[in-house]
């Protein structure tokens, strides 16, 4: 069974129509993702693609080919290491392979990443700060702490909240960085496919949220968490004032709804679509 993505595959976009054929795709069935129409690929898409696989797999037991990639993604996805993920079955055209082989060592690309637990999480916020040193040795060290509180946050949200048993989740990370307009921007992307934030928040009340968008802005805007022990709350709430303080944007969708959340000028834009994403996907853009 082949199904083949959209040009534009990221979190707004109208990709209904594609996720209508990953929930019917049959439990035994062998599943390749054509990727002929993305022409460009950045931690946006490719953690909705990560994702989306990670989701097939888990109802088919099948590793998903991904096909039909062109010279350009195929670059891209030997960068961020796409070979060492289990479940996605990727392989470079001969040519390609000598040509892009040993093209994976980047200086404005942390490859992707699976974090599964709290020493995962420590782990990987420990390299990426090594590496954004490297990247911005005057800056006393911001936006390096910054972005890694973005990352810390979001990751420790999946590894509490993604999992029907709180502390069990995880999740997908890739970070980039652009030199746009004299300045740098970072593009973190942060990705689970575990039950979203409506039914984490349906721990603490079962009554109070009724859908997935109402859900993201209790969590984004109130800091309402699915911690049962009244514990949690404030990881959207410090992502709120990293992103007041530096400028920058966020983009959540979880379920049937998103949002993207602007902090200069202060701006948010919600959508309720007809199908759901597995789980919860987190992008955040933010100026150095």
């Amino acid at each position: 069974m082949t199904l083949i993505v959209p040009k534009f595959f990221c979190i707004n976009d109208k990709i209904d129509g594609f996720l209508t054929q990953v929930e019917k795709v049959p439990t035994d069935e062998q599943v390749s993702l054509d990727l002929g129409k993305i022409e460009f690929i950045n931690p946006s898409n490719l953690i909705m693609l990560i994702t989306t696989s990670r989701a097939i797999f888990e109802r088919t037991g099948k590793k998903v080919r991904w096909i039909n990639v062109s010279s350009v993604v195929s670059a891209y996805l030997e960068r961020i290491n796409i070979s060492n993920v289990s479940f996605i079955d990727f392989k470079l055209p001969p040519v390609w392979e000598r040509l892009y082989r040993g093209t994976r060592k980047s200086n404005t690309l942390i490859e992707l990443q699976t974090i599964d637990d709290w020493k995962g999480c420590g782990d990987a916020v420990k390299r990426t700060k090594e590496i954004l040193l490297q990247w911005f040795p005057n800056q006393l060290g911001r936006p390096t702490n910054d972005i890694c509180s973005l990352l810390s946050e979001t990751a420790e949200n999946s590894i509490d909240h993604s999992s029907e048993s709180p502390g069990q989740g995880y999740c997908f990370y890739v970070l980039q960085k652009y030199h746009i307009d004299g300045k740098d921007q970072i593009q973190i992307a942060v990705g689970d496919i575990g039950i979203g934030i409506r039914n984490s928040l349906k721990r603490v009340a079962p009554d109070f949220v009724n859908n997935d968008v109402l859900a993201i802005k209790r969590a984004l805007f109130q800091g309402m968490s699915g911690r049962t022990d009244k514990s949690g709350g404030l990881g959207y709430i410090r992502v709120r004032e990293i992103l007041k303080q530096r400028g920058g944007t966020i983009q959540i969708r979880s379920g049937y709804g998103s949002i993207t959340y602007s902090a200069h000028p202060e701006q948010q834009q919600t959508t309720a679509h007809r199908c759901s994403f597995p789980g919860t996907q987190t992008i955040f853009t933010i100026s150095s």
